[in-house]
């Protein structure tokens, strides 16, 4: 974008409110400290930072035709000819012609990858380990105990995925309520109870398993792809 005279930055990431990485509440929440203050709900002033975050990026000026043009390539359909400058419409921009896909197209030429290195198939394997470890004997029989704990609270909820996404706890204007709170602190007193994130973390990590046997091959190669896209981009941020 440089060489072609316009100065770009990519979206900044947005600051993370809640969990951690894709692992930390996959099996719910886990902190009691947090849970005693907000229930299911994210930090207060993480949440806040998110927040004030993403209004930021949403009043951004929206990128100019042209630029969505060197960014995206001329061949996307998507772009508006009417939109478009007659040079950039052409192929060129300041004498300089577009490379196919744009600047993005580029990008994912020197790494070698379509997809930035991401392997779309642990994405798939990771996604279909979670709805799968849910139909195992041992998670069902865990979520049973689970649930007899709750009502024993008051709470009648027949998965922790229940308690969680409980529509009365969000979105809440009036903030979180106690009703949420004390949920959420049963919730937490019955999975430690019965141990459920243990018994259905190792049912999900055998299923995992059977997967990578399943698929090492096809595994092996995404694992070279990816440490080739990393010594790329290594290389070429080296050499700005």
């Amino acid at each position: 974008m440089k060489e072609f005279g316009v100065a770009w930055k990519p979206q900044a990431e947005l600051p993370g409110a809640g969990f951690r990485n894709m692992m930390d509440w996959r099996y719910g929440i886990h902190d009691p400290a947090l849970s005693a203050r907000r229930g299911y709900q994210p930090d207060a002033a993480e949440q806040a930072r998110y927040e004030a975050a993403l209004r930021a990026d949403e009043s951004r000026p929206a990128p100019s035709a042209d630029t969505e043009a060197l960014l995206g390539g001329i061949e996307a359909p998507a772009r508006s000819p009417a939109g478009v400058s007659p040079e950039v419409r052409g192929g060129t921009k300041n004498g300089r012609p577009i490379p196919p896909g744009g600047c993005f197209g580029q990008a994912r030429a020197t790494l070698g990858s379509s997809t930035r290195g991401v392997t779309p198939l642990v994405d798939r394997l990771t996604f279909d380990s979670y709805p799968a470890s849910l139909e195992t004997p041992e998670v069902k029989a865990v979520f049973a105990r689970w649930s007899a704990c709750m009502a024993q609270h008051g709470h009648h909820y027949a998965a922790p995925m229940d308690a969680d996404q409980d529509p009365r706890f969000r979105p809440n204007p009036a903030g979180v309520s106690q009703q949420e709170i004390d949920t959420a602190l049963a919730d937490l007193a019955c999975r430690e109870e019965h141990q459920v994130t243990r018994v259905w973390f190792t049912a999900e990590s055998r299923i995992q398993e059977g997967y990578i046997r399943d698929n090492a091959a096809r595994l092996k190669a995404d694992r070279r792809s990816l440490d080739r896209v990393v010594r790329v981009a290594e290389a070429t941020l080296a050499g700005e």
